[in-house]
């Protein structure tokens, strides 16, 4: 196999799957071959809950609200996390989240060469316009020779 496009599939299994994963991955790719997977970036969202608190946290003690910081961290365990809510994403939720630290390391620890974060319809993946729909983070590796 030339190549494997994975765009908002990896948050879904818990770490050692997803480990397992992309080691099946590696396998499976011919030498020269691309593993490029797409994930949401645990580093924005977590920024932006940080961002909420510092505007909270500058506001006089008696003016401040913790409902912005309650929605957004509900957000996360509610509707992304691992509880499972059949009628809204039938069960489809996230079991972790990822940085770019995180997926380079693992490209790299599965034997991935020239592993880094990449920019959105920018690959080695020849046509990845034609499958790539999210501009999160995207990391990309080739299987050495």
């Amino acid at each position: 196999m030339s190549a494997v496009y994975a765009g908002e599939v990896w948050e879904h299994f818990e770490l050692d799957d997803a480990v397992l994963l992309t080691k099946e991955c590696c396998r499976i790719l011919q030498p020269g071959g691309v593993l490029r997977v797409c994930v949401p970036d645990g580093v924005e969202f977590w920024s932006n809950y940080l961002q909420l608190v510092s505007e909270e946290m500058r506001k006089a003690e008696g003016d401040r609200s913790a409902q912005r910081l309650r929605n957004h961290v509900a957000m996360y365990f509610r509707e992304i996390c691992t509880r499972k809510s059949y009628f809204r994403s039938m069960g489809h939720t996230h079991k972790w989240q990822f940085d770019e630290i995180q997926l380079v390391e693992l490209f790299e620890s599965c034997g991935l060469a020239d592993v880094s974060r990449m920019k959105f319809h920018h690959s080695r993946i020849p046509s990845i316009c034609e499958v790539e729909c999210s501009p999160f983070l995207i990391v990309e590796g080739v299987k050495s020779a």
